[in-house]
């Protein structure tokens, strides 16, 4: 069986399966950041559903295949903005230079979408304009910014542990959303690479799957964790 459809096919089913039950929970605790997050994780599952339709079905190479690709295109756009809102509510909420650049990766995303629309690419797969590379960057900026918070907060937390003074779980699931946003920085980039040099546009789509898979299921450790994971987080805290 084709390696890049069966990796293709586990990122559907991991981000459903990790994205619905966070927002079960989520929704149940009015944690808004967690519907944010978990939206957002859901939002990925479907773009690649979509993407799923576009290649490997007889749709490929239509103007339906061409319809899907433009939905899992959007799908990264929407799961783009819920990651966004998460990282500004959780980290910046009182920021007006956060709000200021979240603003700003939101239309950079809008004009690389419309860009690409402007010049016959709705898809977003042709690597003889700009527009889709505007769009890709700013999506990155988004995990990236994520990830910069992420690592800066859990060394200040893992400094308060020392001392007694901040929970080692709560610890470790900074640091679990800090992979799932570097996941994406990879899957961005190895994206960014497919355009810009394989004819191929699944060439690289199982290495993509594999960093999407991996940074969530770090988010199933963060909401899910077995028993054993927190036993193994707890002991290294105390080991430290």
């Amino acid at each position: 069986m084709d390696t890049e459809f069966v990796a293709n096919i586990a990122a559907i089913a991991i981000s459903l399966g990790v994205g619905i039950p966070i927002l079960r929970k989520s929704w149940r605790e009015r944690n808004r950041p967690g519907v944010l997050l978990s939206l957002a994780v859901i939002s990925d599952g479907l773009e690649w559903f979509f993407w799923a339709l576009c290649i490997y079905t007889p749709a490929y190479g239509t103007p339906l295949g061409d319809a899907f690709s433009v939905l899992c295109r959007i799908g990264i756009t929407v799961s783009a903005f819920f990651f966004l809102a998460f990282t500004r509510e959780v980290f910046r909420p009182e920021s007006r230079i956060a709000s200021a650049f979240a603003w700003v990766l939101r239309i950079g995303m809008i004009v690389g979408f419309v860009g690409t629309g402007l010049v016959g690419d709705w898809p977003g797969l042709r690597n003889d304009n700009c527009w889709a590379q505007i769009e890709n960057v700013a999506q990155m900026a988004v995990y990236v910014w994520s990830f910069s918070e992420c690592i800066i907060y859990y060394a200040k937390m893992r400094r308060r542990i020392e001392h007694g003074l901040a929970s080692p779980v709560v610890t470790n699931r900074i640091l679990l959303w800090g992979f799932y946003s570097a996941g994406f920085v990879v899957s961005i980039i190895l994206y960014g690479v497919v355009l810009a040099f394989f004819e191929d546009v699944t060439a690289l789509d199982s290495f993509i799957a594999v960093s999407t898979i991996a940074g969530e299921v770090a988010l199933w450790l963060a909401f899910f964790p077995p028993a054993r994971y927190l036993a193994w987080v707890r002991g290294e805290a105390t080991a430290h």
